[in-house]
């Protein structure tokens, strides 16, 4: 009986061995793929991260490079120009032009003239005749004589008259300098209103006071602006409405601080000069 079992528990102990062992492979080859398969997404993974990063880099520079024309965008730009920008500017003013005030005034001369004079005087005088006597001595016979001369004379006469004399006392005829102050402020990107007082010395002392409306196109540290006001001239003279039409350019050096030049037209009921600025703007 036992003979008789003992070959068939050894085939079959066999063929299980058999099966074991070819199944062996296949339970090794399972971690082996899933470890791939692991690995495939994790490259997968992060090739989406990278196109992400990249995706948002293109997007960030794309931003940079749109940008905004005054600052408000990617980078350095917001220190430089912005909204709500106050600005404190402090300058000096040069420039030619000519104005028209007559005055007309009258005052009193003493006039002192020598005048000579000729007249004729008459004279007379007289000649004595000998004249020889019938009976005795001869007498002597005196006779006058007229006769004319000219006599000049000379005398002084004072006369008094009224004199009018008409000048143009207007603060500009020609050239003139002083200095000015303005605060501005930026209510849009591009546009603001300032306040501004200048200070002129031309053929007089001369004061300004305008309200300004100032358009700007930003390029990097860059902007260049065009501007216009208008306002009141006075002199001991004189006071009168005038207007600025001008152009001009800042370049931003920091944060904070600027240099400027501008020219400008200045005009009034009987004025026009070239004006011409330049000094310092300070950001707020």
């Amino acid at each position: 009986m036992t003979a008789f079992h003992s070959p068939r528990l050894t085939i079959t102990a066999m063929i299980l061995l058999f099966a074991t062992f070819c199944t062996l492979p296949s339970m090794a080859a399972k971690p082996e793929d899933e470890s791939k398969k692991e690995d495939d997404s994790s490259s997968s993974t992060s090739l989406k991260l990278k196109r992400q990063s990249s995706q948002s880099s293109s997007s960030s520079q794309s931003q940079s490079a749109l940008g905004n024309p005054v600052g408000n965008a990617v980078g350095n730009a917001p220190a430089l120009f912005g909204v709500g920008e106050w600005q404190i500017i402090s300058y000096g003013i040069g420039g030619t032009g000519s104005d028209s005030n007559e005055v007309t005034t009258e005052r009193t001369v003493k006039e002192t003239k020598t005048v000579t004079e000729t007249r004729q005087v008459t004279r007379t005088t007289y000649t004595s005749t000998l004249v020889p006597a019938t009976f005795g001595p001869p007498v002597y016979v005196t006779t006058p004589v007229q006769t004319t001369s000219p006599v000049t004379s000379e005398r002084k006469v004072t006369t008094y008259k009224k004199v009018k004399t008409t000048k143009n006392v207007a603060g500009i005829q020609g050239g003139f300098g002083g200095v000015g102050t303005e605060a501005r402020y930026f209510f849009l990107p591009w546009l603001g209103v300032g306040i501004e007082g200048d200070w002129l010395e031309g053929e007089g002392s001369i004061g300004m006071s305008l309200t300004t409306l100032t358009a700007r196109l930003v390029k990097e540290s860059n902007a260049y602006y065009v501007f216009g006001g208008t306002g009141i001239q006075f002199d001991e003279h004189q006071t009168q409405t005038i207007g600025k039409l001008g152009i001009g350019m800042e370049r931003r050096l920091v944060a904070g601080t600027s240099l400027f030049a501008d020219a400008a037209w200045m005009f009034g009921s009987e004025q026009n000069a070239a004006i011409f600025r330049g000094g310092f703007k300070f950001k707020f």
